[in-house]
């Protein structure tokens, strides 16, 4: 079992991992008519935004004032990592704890034709699913496992 993330993640991308499977859920931001998933796209690609913690989401939503209607969605990791699956045969990709200036900056080059924006900010979903699934299994392990320290 190895105890490194992803070579393609970030420690950042690795501790979103690390706090989903803890809390067992990802936040997201919504548009408040019928709970509509927030999508950015531009030349490189589209990529949803999840955030690890509420908090995390909460401060993005009160960050300018046409984002304070967003609604926060949870949505279970029992049902994320599956759905990542999907979003990876879309080419979706996943922005992982986007900063309030890094989602204002996304927010306003979203569409433009020459951004490539997205895919610097993002990861590929399957990546991520390995990640998340890999420490799920790493959270299972008792914790000298975790550590390497096997006895026998």
């Amino acid at each position: 079992m190895k105890d490194t993330p992803h070579p393609k993640m970030t420690s950042g991308d690795a501790e979103f991992a690390r706090e989903a499977v803890l809390a067992r859920e990802v936040i997201t931001l919504t548009l408040p008519e019928d709970a509509i998933q927030i999508v950015f796209q531009d030349a490189s690609g589209t990529a949803m935004p999840f955030c690890s913690n509420r908090s995390r989401a909460e401060e993005i939503r009160k960050s300018r004032p046409e984002f304070e209607h967003y609604k926060l969605r949870e949505v279970f990791l029992s049902n994320f990592v599956p759905w990542l699956t999907e979003l990876e045969a879309d080419r979706t990709r996943i922005g992982l704890n986007w900063s309030p200036e890094t989602f204002g900056v996304l927010y306003e080059r979203c569409h433009d034709v020459t951004s490539n924006l997205m895919r610097t900010y993002s990861v590929q979903a399957a990546i991520l699913k390995e990640e998340l699934e890999r420490e799920i299994d790493a959270q299972r392990l008792p914790r000298t496992e975790r550590l390497g320290f096997l006895s026998g």
